[in-house]
């Protein structure tokens, strides 16, 4: 699902699920859309490809111009770094 995608799903108000995921050494953030009864599926650019923003502010900057605020942060950690490996 692209941005425009997400911007349109918004209007026609098909209101889903949006998470901004981030993992813990990679710096960098990505947003996942959880439709209802569906899987969760990367926001991507027009070829297909996910889309991620550098910071945390860029993301929520883009989300509140197409009308979604207050989305979640998960970050998500390797299991190796919690078993502490």
């Amino acid at each position: 699902m692209t941005l425009v995608d997400l911007k349109r799903a918004r209007r026609l108000g098909c209101i889903q699920q949006l998470d901004i995921i981030t993992h813990s050494c990679l710096g960098r953030y990505s947003v996942q859309v959880i439709p209802p009864g569906q899987a969760a599926q990367p926001i991507t650019d027009a070829q297909g490809r996910p889309l991620f923003w550098r910071s945390l502010g860029d993301v929520r900057a883009r989300l509140c111009k197409i009308g979604y605020t207050g989305i979640a942060l998960q970050v998500r950690v390797p299991q190796d770094e919690v078993i502490g490996r």
